[in-house]
């Protein structure tokens, strides 16, 4: 197992990942804003187990995933330097359902997806940053919008509240982006004490048969993701 992670993950939090697999730390890139700029989701999408990356990544970051056996495809275009065009790879993919804002994705992602894989559009195009998959089609998401659209095709999804999110230099961050999934854990860049529902998403992620992994003790980080290759 591979974990991408942000160089602005605490070092406990790195450090107790590390139990579980190699993990490497993504330094900020070019062209976006600087909270945002070491955020894996915003520079790749995982459809399946291939990695769908912005042009023009680290030289290093392309020989990790060689030495991982990772498989990997360059998209189209690097993130924008302005909403939404960071966004372009910020999407989810999960049991041949995959959700964004169609209108921003990179073309590179669509020409992956399978024929006959559900399409999902939505208004907010940071939608990993937002949107969780467990197992079975539930979902924890941090955006209105996604919730209500989701449950329209029949989806379980929990809203959790964004604002006890921590995002430097903005007023919030969003819970999926504390979050990396695998088909067994969930790991969390915090602690669910942190949070006024923390005992209702352990619940709810329990109920997939995932069990919790909180990495550290202290508030829960939006990193951009953890990446489980």
């Amino acid at each position: 197992m591979l974990f991408i992670i942000s160089e602005q993950i605490p070092d406990k939090a790195a450090k107790t990942l590390h139990q579980y697999g190699n993990t490497y730390r993504f330094a900020s890139m070019d062209g976006v804003y600087s909270q945002i700029a070491s955020h894996p989701d915003i520079f790749m999408c995982q459809i399946d187990h291939t990695l769908l990356c912005a042009p023009r990544l680290p030289e290093d970051f392309y020989a990790t995933l060689c030495k991982e056996n990772i498989s990997y495809q360059p998209g189209v275009e690097r993130p924008g330097g302005l909403y939404p065009l960071t966004a372009r790879y910020n999407a989810v993919y999960y049991e041949n359902c995959f959700v964004h804002k169609l209108s921003i994705t990179d073309p590179r992602i669509l020409e992956c997806l399978d024929i006959g894989c559900k399409t999902i559009d939505v208004k907010q195009g940071y939608t990993r940053c937002n949107l969780l998959p467990l197992l079975g089609q539930r979902w924890i998401t941090s955006d209105r919008d996604i919730e209500q659209t989701l449950k329209a095709t029949g989806m379980e999804v929990l809203f959790v509240d964004p604002k006890p999110i921590v995002l430097t230099g903005f007023s919030h961050g969003f819970f999926p982006g504390c979050c990396g999934i695998t088909p067994e854990r969930l790991f969390i860049c915090g602690s669910l004490q942190w949070h006024p529902q923390g005992e209702e998403i352990r619940a709810f992620v329990v109920g997939s048969n995932i069990s919790v992994v909180e990495l550290y003790y202290g508030p829960l980080l939006d990193i951009g993701a953890i990446i489980c290759c």
